[in-house]
């Protein structure tokens, strides 16, 4: 990060302001180099096999790196390079890509904050560094969750239909979790994999409950605590931190417009979505009552609904 850093500030040392070449390839240096691969490799590992060690680290680093973030974006001397090669674009007879540069560079420190008060800008690091810590303490939580929402289980027949090459796996997951029988490890998503390959309804209903109990309360609390954030971010955020327009526009990332038609499109798909699953659960219901079973179509089953329409509702 401190070398990172020092690339980025001595890019405002440049004394021609046409020279923007150089002022914002020192400007996009945040980007790459050796922070950006070092990052990229720690965020896999962590993300693809982590303990208890990278969870520490992450908890560490997080408001660091925003404060990193801010050091840069926040920095009045850098923003002001920045600023005067902005102004000046039409002039400087810059080819479409460094046009593009000078623009989404400007804009982006603009949108960091860079135009707000001495006094703002301190109160804008505290909430983006509080933000960042908000959004490990959900990831751990999350994690905590999904590990804790596991279906175990001593029963074989529970996992009944799985198919035999997945069978080790249940086995073996509850060998490492020190668990007696077979283990289901949740996924980060509403609708678990492995409902596929289940028969027995019990246990998919189960599972699927666990996914949905686990991590609801998480997401609820994240949520309340980001409501909390962003009560706390409105007083010390005036107008010259976003512009204007983008307060009440949306804009897609590059700075155009979205086109109307894709909100058209958007709003013409949920009614044609919401009526094709209703259609498709009253269409499971009367499979579940033409067999004359005394169940209620839901959710869990939908994975078999596709495979088989004669398979165990």
């Amino acid at each position: 990060m401190a070398q990172q850093l020092a690339e980025s500030m001595r890019s405002r040392m440049t004394r021609c302001p046409r020279h923007s070449k150089n002022t914002f390839r020192g400007a996009r240096a945040q980007r790459g180099g050796l922070l950006a691969r070092v990052s990229g490799a720690f965020s896999g590992v962590s993300e693809a096999n982590t303990n208890p060690v990278l969870q520490k680290a992450k908890t560490a680093l997080a408001p660091q790196l925003a404060a990193h973030q801010d050091a840069i974006r926040l920095n009045k001397k850098l923003f002001e390079r920045v600023a005067a090669i902005y102004r000046r674009r039409a002039s400087l007879k810059l080819d479409p890509e460094s046009l593009r540069l000078v623009e989404r560079e400007y804009d982006q420190f603009v949108h960091s904050g860079a135009r707000l008060s001495d006094h703002d800008k301190g109160q804008l690091k505290k909430l983006n560094q509080e933000a960042s810590s908000l959004s490990d303490a959900f990831s751990q939580k999350l994690l905590d969750a999904t590990k804790a929402g596991a279906y175990v289980t001593a029963d074989k027949t529970a996992l009944a239909a799985l198919a035999m090459r997945n069978w080790p796996q249940p086995h073996k997951a509850a060998n490492n979790r020190n668990a007696t029988g077979y283990l289901v490890p949740l996924q980060n998503t509403t609708q678990q994999p492995v409902l596929a390959s289940l028969s027995s309804r019990a246990t998919r209903e189960t599972i699927f409950g666990n996914s949905g109990t686990a991590l609801s309360a998480v997401t609820k609390r994240y949520a309340a605590d980001h409501r909390a954030l962003g009560a706390a971010k409105s007083p010390a955020c005036p107008a010259a931190w976003i512009s204007k327009p983008r307060c009440v526009k949306l804009e897609r990332p590059d700075g155009q417009k979205l086109p109307k038609q894709r909100f058209n499109f958007m709003d013409a798909l949920v009614p044609v979505a919401t009526a094709k699953a209703a259609g498709e659960g009253r269409a499971i219901q009367e499979l579940i009552d033409a067999q004359q079973r005394l169940v209620c179509a839901g959710p869990w089953i939908g994975f078999l609904w596709r495979t088989s329409a004669q398979s165990e509702i």
